[in-house]
């Protein structure tokens, strides 16, 4: 689950066909590396606990190992903090669907 997470986290930010990422797709980024580090660190964490207490030294080994690609996969969550989205624009609703004459020309407002 965890490399399929990444995978798919490395995936939403890649270019294709020259169109860049937006903030949506940071943020999904974002947030699919955030799960990867948790189910990562808890997978870890979970294993060092069961192997001290079976007091086997090789599986605690292993999981203390297992821990340094979820340091990486946390430094890598932490590099991708998205930026704040910028506002919409603002459309005033009162505004919306008016007629506003140009200079140049006929007008194409109703009335005149």
């Amino acid at each position: 689950m965890v490399p399929v997470l990444t995978l798919r986290a490395v995936l939403e930010t890649a270019v294709f066909f020259g169109e860049q990422p937006d903030a949506a797709d940071r943020a999904a980024q974002h947030h699919d590396l955030g799960v990867a580090v948790g189910v990562s660190a808890a997978v870890v964490v979970v294993g060092l606990v069961l192997a001290v207490q079976a007091r086997s030294n090789a599986a605690a080994t292993v999981f203390a190992l297992l821990g340094l690609p979820t340091l990486v996969l946390a430094l890598l969550w932490l590099g991708t903090v998205p930026a704040p989205a910028p506002g919409a624009p603002v459309r005033s609703e009162t505004h919306q669907g008016a007629c506003q004459e140009h200079s140049g020309g006929d007008t194409r407002c109703p009335g005149g």
